[in-house]
């Protein structure tokens, strides 16, 4: 896909390997972040990579909004085939 004009390109980095990211949002927050990457100049997939790099994380790398798993959780008595 070619640029889209009036867009700053992502700088080249020595060394960085870029791979591809799918994911399924409502149409509502994709129209929002299209709108905001718009609106800072930047593409949908810099302003991916700058809101995944702003995430805080703890030291067990899970996101500091969310609830950690509780992996010592027991499992439940779950038959199996």
């Amino acid at each position: 896909m070619s640029a889209i004009k009036g867009r700053s390109a992502r700088p080249p980095v020595e060394g960085r390997k870029l791979v591809p990211l799918q994911a399924r949002v409502e149409e509502a927050a994709y129209s929002k972040a299209q709108r905001a990457a718009d609106a800072a100049g930047i593409s949908l997939s810099v302003y991916v990579q700058t809101l995944i790099d702003s995430d805080e994380t703890d030291a067990n790398g899970c996101p500091i909004w969310r609830v950690p798993r509780d992996h010592g959780q027991e499992e439940l008595p779950l038959k199996t085939a």
